[in-house]
């Protein structure tokens, strides 16, 4: 776990740089980053990597992308104009 510690110091920089450019918010490159680096485990026991910074760019780019993908499948609920009305409002449309 000290190695993993040890990239993180190095490279979360360079890995939040990646997220917060393809995201365009701080607090969802910060929770990619996180997720990066807890993929990285399993990720470096199934492949050898030879040039890591350049590889650990590309698992940052496509891991931003593959959630903005998801993020526009996610559907959208259109909500009619009236819905939000308080119940003062209401009220005072009644008096």
């Amino acid at each position: 776990m000290a190695v993993l510690g040890n990239l993180y110091n190095r490279y979360m920089d360079m890995v939040y740089g990646v997220c917060l450019k393809y995201l365009q918010e701080p607090d969802d490159a910060q929770d990619a980053v996180m997720a990066i680096f807890e993929e990285l485990v399993t990720k470096l026991q199934q492949h050898e990597v030879e040039n890591f910074k350049s590889w650990l760019y590309t698992l940052s780019r496509n891991h931003c992308l593959m959630r903005l993908r998801s993020l526009k499948k996610a559907p959208t609920v259109k909500i009619a104009d009236g819905f939000m009305h308080s119940e003062a409002e209401a009220h005072l449309e009644d008096v």
